[in-house]
């Protein structure tokens, strides 16, 4: 199975009805909104972004995740244009992991230079005993396909350790956001 989960916080997300093939979730953490046919709707508490909203979703689904699951934002095509032709091209073509909108990647150091300086990436490593690499490379917000088995490359700790971070520190999903192609890749 197929499963979209969607952190949504206000976005006008019309553009699920055109995701085909996926069993459609969306995470409410803004205002309440007209319920859409064939989505899944439940309301959470508005924190840690959608690294949260994405841990979560592991963490609480662990012994029961989906063959193939896509996380994005609410509005995915602010940072993905091409999200949904990418969702339907996943879901016909599954693969272990790849970012929606690949061609936007970029990088920071370990400190999260140039774009968010001062994110303890290290200490994420360390406390989820994953790969300290010298360069972070990922794509903006974060948006990415991933199959069952990539995920459970690593314990249900490290996404407790993960979700903690995100709860608890500011800067929590900026870090989160480096570390999604360490953990997947």
């Amino acid at each position: 199975m197929n499963q979209l989960i969607v952190a949504r916080f206000n976005e006008d997300i019309s553009w699920i009805s055109h995701v085909q093939k996926w069993e459609k979730l969306v995470v409410n953490k803004g205002e309440s909104f007209e319920k859409i046919p064939n989505v899944k709707l439940t309301q959470a508490e508005n924190i840690g972004r959608e690294p949260e909203t994405f841990l979560s979703y592991i963490v609480e689904n662990w012994d029961e995740l989906p063959g193939q699951m896509a996380f994005v934002q609410g509005n995915p095509l602010d940072h993905a244009p091409n999200a949904v032709s990418e969702l339907n091209t996943f879901a016909e073509k599954p693969g272990q992991f790849a970012w929606l909108n690949k061609n936007a990647k970029i990088s920071c150091d370990r400190l999260g230079n140039p774009h968010h300086p001062g994110l303890d990436l290290a200490n994420a490593c360390v406390a989820c005993q994953i790969l300290f690499p010298e360069e972070f490379v990922f794509v903006p917000g974060g948006q990415f396909v991933v199959s069952k088995e990539r995920v459970k490359k690593h314990d249900l700790s490290v996404y407790k350790e993960l979700l903690s971070i995100a709860q608890n520190d500011p800067k929590g999903p900026w870090i989160i956001e480096r570390l999604w192609g360490v953990l997947f890749a």
